[in-house]
């Protein structure tokens, strides 16, 4: 996922990562969740922000940072967060299938080029 949001933002920090509206958003998210075998229900963009506090906070280790780097203004709310995100990562079970569909998807991911083009998310 970090890969894609670099990709769709370019080298200029200031660009709009997405520039389509939200709903055009949760639509490309909710194909992109169904196309890797998943309920639309149970993967929604607001997860992306706890599952990337986890993320950040098991690779660094560094609580102060992932506040930072989440723009937490309390590190209470952002220990929320990452409690509530580890917790659900003990209930995640995915399918071989499903496994080998993120596996292919990030994979491919490396090479692929990821714009947005009349509001769709071309690869």
């Amino acid at each position: 996922m970090v890969r894609m949001i670099l990709r769709l933002r370019g080298k200029r920090h200031n660009r709009l990562l997405w520039a389509k509206s939200n709903q055009a958003f949760r639509n490309a998210f909710d194909r992109l969740v169904m196309g890797l075998g998943f309920h639309s229900r149970t993967y929604v963009p607001y997860a992306l922000r706890r599952g990337g506090a986890t993320y950040h906070f098991q690779t660094y280790r560094n609580l102060d940072l992932t506040v930072q780097q989440g723009r937490w203004a309390c590190p209470k709310t952002a220990r929320q967060y990452l409690d509530s995100g580890t917790c659900q990562l003990a209930h995640v079970h995915w399918s071989r299938t499903q496994a080998k569909r993120v596996l292919k998807y990030r994979l491919k991911g490396r090479d692929w080029r990821l714009r947005q083009k009349n509001g769709k998310l071309e690869y």
